[in-house]
């Protein structure tokens, strides 16, 4: 059961805690099994994330809403202290309005993971933007540069043309075939006569 401490009531997650953890050593404890740290873990993450978001709210209600709301009029891990946090009201013992808090939980936690997934996906399409862009950029400087060669190219070839035709034209100035003397047509006297 709990008890006040100093006149004060202590949380629904403290009462958790403290009937759920074993002493390991010199004023240390440590929760018992792996539904009890996650219930923990899960409670000090919403905390946290009304915190960050602003919003004060009593550490009781997020301990329900954590462990899914009453349940037959009791609230998991408290066992008969649940009376002492949360109050039997005969309008709010439908199904419906026990399971609110848990359906709320798990839209809020939908809800951050969908945001988050979209933020993702908003930075993954920004990245490629990027990515589109400047492959847009080379592809066009790498146009333009190569317009800018073939048009270089071009002068060049006319002008390696032009040079050609002034050395065959030069060639043609200088060069004179070459025509061997012809010989002096000498008869030979015949001295066998």
């Amino acid at each position: 059961m709990a008890k006040k401490k100093d006149g004060i009531l202590p949380t629904a997650a403290e009462v958790y805690e403290s009937t759920h953890s074993v002493c390991v050593g010199n004023d240390e404890v440590e929760l018992m099994g792996d539904k009890s740290q996650k219930v923990m873990g899960e409670y000090m993450e919403k905390l946290e994330e009304y915190k960050n978001k602003g919003i004060e709210i009593n550490p009781d209600k997020v301990y329900l809403e954590v462990v899914g709301g009453k349940k037959k009029g009791k609230v998991y891990g408290l066992g008969s202290a649940s009376q002492m946090y949360y109050k039997s009201d005969p309008t709010s013992q439908s199904t419906a309005s026990s399971s609110t808090p848990s359906m709320i939980s798990q839209l809020s936690s939908q809800v951050e993971e969908l945001k988050k997934m979209a933020e993702e996906n908003h930075n993954k399409v920004e990245e490629s933007q990027k990515i589109a862009a400047e492959s847009l950029k080379c592809a066009k400087e790498f146009v333009e540069n190569h317009e800018i060669e073939k048009a270089t190219w071009k002068k060049e070839k006319l002008a390696m043309q032009k040079t050609l035709q002034e050395m065959a034209s030069l060639v043609k100035q200088v060069y004179r075939p070459y025509k061997p003397p012809t010989p002096a047509v000498t008869r030979s006297r015949d001295t066998t006569k």
